[in-house]
């Protein structure tokens, strides 16, 4: 009899269950085994008292593909035993009669280094998973250009006597994106159309909204936000947001990525080679040479692009 896999996801946030759901589909399709998943929606207060439009429920989301634990467990009890946290890769002889469970979110010394090499797979399978309702919704709106990710939401201001570099869960200052897109319009000679992804208000983002041609994303929920950001040609992440670095791992974009927070690589190093994953120029001078070696070719049609 052959084995069964289960993901058990966190009660977290969208990007961090991603990361127990994509390790679970990759450890089935590598073995050839069936996949369950539980846990896409627990009940959340903290998004409704911070006021955020997401009330970080995503069961309505994907199509099911789960069965009770209990059963599960049972099966895996009476056929073999349970399984946690395989490698993806085992040997055909030990995947039978066994149940396989993931529930472990990865370090973030290297978050996707157990998936990185099934990227083309995963950004398949997220999409066989998404609910047509939301799938159709999705297509009916236009890729950005470039789009910058602000995380608000549970994270903190930064204390004054704190160093940035040292702390995690804490927000990227606003003037970090106001400085990029002052750069890159300046290298580029014209005011590049920017769409802001965010669970912040438009208050919080007022000194990025203020500016010319800068608009919110038009997407009606944090799934759509993140599938609709990926598509842009262009990301410009949060400091510390698994959000972003989803957003990034689904692109075909560029991504600049916060200096102060790079750890393991997004995707695989065959992407890494003809689309720039990394920091931003750390001098304005740099950004001409930046914008002509790993931006400008990308980034085509400028005129009127992204101006709807």
């Amino acid at each position: 009899m052959k084995g069964v896999t289960v993901a058990v996801l966190p009660n977290a946030g969208l990007a961090n269950k991603l990361f127990v759901w994509a390790k679970a589909q990759a450890f089935a399709h590598v073995n050839g085994i069936p996949v369950h998943t539980i846990g896409w929606s627990y009940p959340k207060i903290g998004p409704v008292l911070r006021g955020e439009k997401s009330s970080r429920l995503y069961a309505r989301f994907f199509e099911r593909t789960s069965t009770p634990v209990a059963l599960a467990l049972i099966s895996g009890a009476a056929h073999g035993g349970i399984v946690e946290e395989p490698v993806i890769e085992l040997r055909p002889s030990s995947v039978s009669r066994n149940v396989f469970t993931f529930r472990r979110i990865p370090g973030w010394q290297d978050m996707f280094g157990d998936i990185r090499e099934q990227r083309t797979f995963l950004r398949h399978r997220v999409y066989a998973a998404i609910r047509p309702v939301y799938a159709e919704s999705l297509e009916r709106l236009v890729p950005p250009i470039i789009a910058i990710h602000v995380r608000r939401g549970d994270f903190r201001q930064l204390n004054p006597n704190e160093n940035f570099r040292d702390v995690g869960g804490v927000r990227t200052p606003d003037r970090y994106f106001t400085d990029i897109i002052h750069q890159m319009r300046l290298a580029a000679g014209i005011d590049l159309p920017i769409t802001v992804f965010s669970d912040g208000s438009d208050k919080e983002l007022s000194s990025l909204l203020s500016l010319p041609n800068v608009s919110r994303s038009k997407a009606q929920n944090d799934v759509e936000d993140l599938l609709l950001m990926s598509r842009s040609r262009v990301i410009v992440l949060s400091a510390g947001s698994t959000y972003s670095e989803w957003a990034g791992f689904l692109s075909d974009a560029v991504l600049l990525r916060h200096p102060d927070h790079i750890n393991g690589h997004i995707r695989p190093a065959t992407i890494r080679q003809t689309l720039y994953e990394g920091p931003p120029p750390s001098a304005p001078g740099e950004w001409n040479h930046f914008w002509t070696a790993s931006l400008a070719h990308h980034v085509s049609n400028l005129e009127g692009s992204g101006r709807q």
